[in-house]
């Protein structure tokens, strides 16, 4: 599955007037991302791995996966301004076993 975590985005040097409604220059690439966290819950018994990925598609680095105190739920917490070497809006979820059998995932 892929996540997407849309903040804003501006080309580098963009200019707006005030209150973002007339475009007044612009800009070029790369886009410049506005930094944002959050935090996703699923009610999935089954284990998973999160990656924040390039914008080509590979794999940048991983994002840690945590059960909710019951075990009913996995919690990802997203910080993009935490991610190595720049933000990005895309993250792939793997789901790698379940929770009752970690060794059936390889891990």
């Amino acid at each position: 599955m892929v996540l997407v975590y849309a903040t804003c985005a501006f080309a580098n040097g963009m200019i707006l007037d005030h209150d973002r409604t007339t475009l007044i220059k612009k800009g070029d690439i790369p886009p410049l991302l506005e930094n944002g966290r959050c935090t996703i819950r699923l009610q999935r018994k089954e284990r998973f791995r999160c990656f924040a990925l390039r914008l080509d598609g590979t794999r940048k680095e991983e994002i840690p996966v945590s059960r909710t105190e019951t075990s009913e739920s996995l919690e990802i917490r997203i910080d993009t301004a935490g991610i190595t070497n720049g933000a990005t809006p895309f993250f792939e979820l793997i789901e790698t076993g379940t929770q009752q059998n970690p060794l059936a995932s390889g891990n």
